[in-house]
Formats: C-alpha cells, structure tokens, sequence
C-alpha cells in the first residue's frame, strides 16, 4: 500500500527530498517471491515523544531499551534535543546532565564492546554539523577527535560488532553530496578507501547483519540538479575491507529517507517506508516492509502496517524479539506513534509425539507467539486439527486421522511453522497398550518438555549452574489429579566425587522400581494438579542453597543429570504405580 502527494522543500534543516521513479529497471516479482510473515502492533502509551521527524534510535543492550534522541518537531519548526527511551510498554523521557543539543537528521549506532550509543552529526538552526558524542545510559559526553568527518546530515552508522567499529557513509553538507566510509574505534574515527564504493548517497539507510558479518546499505540519493533527485534502488555491503554491490533478483522500489534495522530472530535485514518522487516531485510514500537474507529481497505479509511514511527512526530490541519503529512524515504531517514489528512464529515441540492411526487424540504444539484462538491453525500430516484450547506458549488440539510420520504445521497472524516428521501415527491397539498423555493407559503416560525439548535418551542439552530451565510435564487425562514429580539421577563422573544436591529441593521420594538403584534419584520439582505448569524454576532452586559442585583439590567437576519425568498415581486401587518419560540428558557446567 502507498499514498501518493506532494513534497515541500526541507533545505539544510529540511534538505530536498524529491526522487525520480525508475520502476521499468526494477525487476519486483512479487509472484515469484517467498512471502515472509509478521505482524505489526501498534501502540499508544500515555507518555511518549513528541511528533517528529529525521530522528534516531538504537537498542541499547546495557540499558535493556531502545534510546531515542532528536529530531525536527514540526509543530514548533525547530530540531529538539531529548533523550528517550522505550522500553516494550512505556516511553521515559531521561533527564540529562549534558546533551547533544538541538538536531535532525543525525545518525546514531550502539557501540556493544564499550555500552555506548555513538551519535554523531546532524542539522541544527545554524546548518550541518559535525562533532561526536556518546551516550552511557546516564549521559551525554562530547568526544573530540583530532580527525572527524566533515559537518554534514542524512547520512547512515551502523555498528560493526565483528570487528568493534561503528561505520558512517555518505551524507550531505554544505558543498554536497558525500560518498566516503569513516569508522569509529571508540577513540578516533578513521577514513577508509576501499577500491570500490557506492555513489555519493544521503537519505540512505545501513544495518549491521551479524548473521553474516557485513553492513548493507540500500536506497538514498546518488545525484541530485534543480527541481528533482534521482533515487537508489542499490544494494550494498561492507566487509570492513571494500564495498561489494548486490544486484538481487527481486528488490524494493528505489527510494530515500526509509530506515532499517537487523533482526538477530530472523536473520534478516528489515526496512521499512521511505519516499520516491517524480520529476514534479510528485511522490510516493511507502508502508512495505521488506527482508535482505544476504542475497535478495522479500517483501514481508503483515496483517497490519504501520501508515506510510519516511524520516523514522527504527531499533531492533533483541530480547524481546521485536523491531521498534517510532514518528516519521507524511506529507509534511509528522507523527508520535510507536509501531513493533512482531517476532515470527517458532514452534519447538509437540507433546505427546504419538497417537492412534484413528485420531481425536489431544495434543499439544508448544510454540510463541500464540494469538487469539480464531486466527491459528494446526494441520498434522497437511490434515487440519481441530483447536481446543490456546494458552501463552501453547495450542491443545484433537487430532485428525492419519497414518505414518507426519508434519506438523502451525499457523498464526506472527507466521507458519513446521515441525517435520514431529508427529507418529500408530495402530490403535499400540497406542492403547503403551499409552500416553490422551489414552491414561499403559506405562508411559506422561509428557515432558524441558527447555523446548522433549524427552529423548539421545538429546543432550549443555547448561549452567544458575541457568533458568523450562520444564512442563502434563498428567494422564484418564485421572482428574495426579502428583508430578521430576527426578534427577547423578551421572558421571559419580555420586562420590561431587558434593549432595540439597534436599531442600524436594522430598526424597524412592519409587519402587528404583529403590536400591545407584546412582539414587533425586525429586526436585514438585506440583499438583491436571495439567499443570511447573513454570521456570532455577536450577537449582532458589529457595535451597546453591550447591558446590566439586573435587578433591577444588578442581571444578562436570556434572551430568539425566532428567526423567515421574507421574506418581493418586493412589487408587487400580493404579500400577510409576510411569516414565524418555530422558533427557542435561550437561550442568560449573
């Protein structure tokens, strides 16, 4: 979707943002293209920055928020100078002993080595500037190096974390249109001549991908003459050592001021908006979001969009999972909103595994995000299942008929998921004689999954003292209540070479089929009731003292722990005792 109108000038404050469509040499393709998937979420807090535009904005990891600074506010036609910070729920305006001062169209990268938000250039009432500062989640520091790019705005950073530089390219100033690379060592910025580089470009966008090591540039302004300016469709990477340019397949369309931002969960770059003109600056603002995989482009399905618009500012809260879009312009209109693009759908078990050939067996696909029960389906063996219930990190289902190993796929507004060959078809009188989660007979009538993984004697699974672990076991359905209780057997190197596991932890219960057995197991978990969540605990649990894991001499031992899920019957005539899941063998590192 796109919205066609007129653009005014923006001068030096508001530079020249006009663009000549060249559409006939752009090959889009949307037909041949893999469709991505996502949704974007809007958001109206009660407190949040002013409408603005030509702003900036970073996740900064020390801080655990995306920080927003500047931008030119057009209600009162002047840059501003505040520090934001957004923090998945609320904006927070930080009050600062030292500050940039007034500026749009700066630029700004989060230096991960040294915990520092780099800033550097931009446009104030007076024209282009050009110093550096930093900010420590506390403050603003100027830094003055003897060597500095010149003044100018509209140019891009991005930090490169491979080799700890955050990188500058183009802009515009005074004299025009720049096309230099510069990188910032946290002491000195330092210029660098590859033997090949893009066209002098302002308006343009970068982001890092870690995923592959290199920053990508897309887009800007190569040339401009009186009236118009002709647009980039290029793609762009930087190694450190030259420039490389992409001709990809399928491509946005070229154009100026959009942003973009890298997506550790996708492995993709994002960008978002941005504006093309006509030679009477007749022009087109964009809503598309697209995804650069290193070697094309793919446009991204969103259920929702943000409104089209250029000049935003766009971070990537790796934590969460989300890329975090605020402001922007629209036809000389700016706006305050704040938009997230969601993470995409990821399942990673489903529970029990097994079921009879005839189906309406209950199941359970453990997954995030989950949504509203209307939009997510479930198919298993290309079969849809019939949706029972939806919880935060999980959809129950019945079953369809089928036979053999199936896929399982899972549906949402945040994507698709497939879990191949996740399930198994059975003949019913298998699946009636060793049982499981739905059938409540049989010697394997529990389910469990610790950490997104489920129980499997081959699985092992490397952790640390301290390290939450999600553990979730379900209770047969033939029992309205049953005691869960997870074990820990104590495996190499032995028992006597490393100090008790606390009791605290749990009872000592000893099961008969184990009674005698060395190692002995161990309960720590314990809960009560149908279908219970354990939740997150810690290992070891944080109401009992950490234990010391160590040998003769204080040389620090491997421990391994297999896990093993215990049901315990309540006790009814016509229970045969424990049932056992498959292990899980969980490498616990000092």
């Amino acid at each position: 979707m796109t919205r066609n109108g007129s653009r005014s000038d923006w001068g030096m404050g508001r530079a020249v943002v006009g663009a000549m469509l060249i559409a006939a040499s752009i090959s889009i393709g949307l037909a041949d293209t893999a469709r991505a998937q996502g949704t974007w979420t809007g958001f109206t807090p009660p407190l949040q920055p002013s409408a603005r535009s030509a702003t900036a904005m970073v996740y900064d990891a020390a801080l655990g928020q995306s920080v927003l600074f500047g931008g030119f506010d057009d209600a009162n036609g002047v840059p501003v100078d505040e520090t934001w910070t957004w923090d998945g729920t609320a904006w927070n305006i930080v009050r600062t002993a030292h500050t940039p001062g007034q500026r749009s169209q700066h630029a700004m990268a989060y230096d991960s080595l040294r915990s520092r938000v780099v800033l550097f250039g931009g446009v104030d009432p007076n024209g282009p500037l050009g110093d550096t500062w930093e900010f420590d989640g506390t403050d603003w520091t100027s830094v003055g190096p003897a060597t500095t790019p010149s003044a100018r705005g509209q140019h891009a950073m991005a930090y490169d974390s491979l080799r700890h530089r955050t990188v500058l390219f183009g802009g515009i100033d005074a004299n025009g249109i720049l096309g230099d690379t510069w990188e910032w060592d946290g002491t000195q910025w330092t210029i660098a001549l590859p033997p090949v580089s893009p066209a002098p470009l302002f308006g343009h966008a970068m982001a890092f991908d870690s995923a592959r090591n290199r920053t990508v540039l897309f887009g800007g302004h190569p040339l401009c003459m009186p009236g118009r300016c002709f647009p980039s469709g290029e793609t762009w990477e930087w190694d450190g050592t030259n420039w490389v340019q992409w001709v990809p397949v399928h491509s946005p369309n070229p154009r100026t001021t959009h942003v973009m931002a890298f997506d550790t969960l996708r492995g993709r770059t994002v960008l978002f908006g941005g504006i093309t003109c006509g030679e009477v600056l007749r022009c087109t603002t964009w809503d598309d979001t697209w995804l650069w995989d290193g070697s094309d482009w793919s446009p991204l399905t969103t259920a929702q969009m943000p409104p089209p618009r250029e000049l935003s500012a766009m971070a990537y809260d790796s934590p969460r999972g989300q890329t975090v879009l605020f402001g922007g312009d629209l036809d000389g209109t700016d706006y305050n909103d704040t938009w997230e693009l969601n993470r995409p759908l990821q399942a990673t078990a489903i529970l029990p595994a097994t079921g009879s050939s005839r189906g309406g067996e209950l199941t359970s696909v453990f997954a995030t995000p989950l949504a509203e029960m209307a939009g997510t389906t479930v198919t298993i063996g290309g079969n849809p299942a019939s949706v029972v219930q939806i919880l935060s990190n999980r959809v129950t289902v019945r079953t369809p008929a089928g036979t053999g190993v199936a896929d399982v796929t899972i549906s949402s507004v945040f994507g698709t998921f497939t879990l191949p060959a996740a399930y198994t078809y059975v003949d019913p009188a298998i699946a009636a004689r060793f049982g499981n989660v739905n059938v409540g007979l049989g010697d394997r009538e529990s389910v469990l999954l610790v950490n997104g993984n489920t129980g499997d004697i081959d699985r092992e699974l490397t952790s640390h003292v301290g390290q939450p672990l999600d553990v979730y076991m379900q209770s047969p359905s033939s029992r309205a209540t049953s005691s869960f209780a997870l074990y820990v057997w104590i495996g190499v190197p032995s028992p006597s070479s490393l100090t008790t596991i606390p009791h605290g932890l749990g009872s000592m219960i000893f099961p008969t089929p184990f009674a005698g057995t060395t190692p002995q197991p161990r309960v720590i978990f314990n809960n009560l009731g149908h279908d219970a969540l354990l939740g997150a605990p810690s290992f070891p649990s944080t109401a009992a003292p950490a234990p010391v894991f160590s040998r003769a001499g204080g040389a620090q031992a491997r421990l391994n722990l297999a896990f093993q899920g215990i049901i315990q019957d309540d006790g009814s005539a016509s229970a045969r005792g424990f049932s056992i899941t498959n292990a899980v063998i969980l490498h616990v590192l000092p």
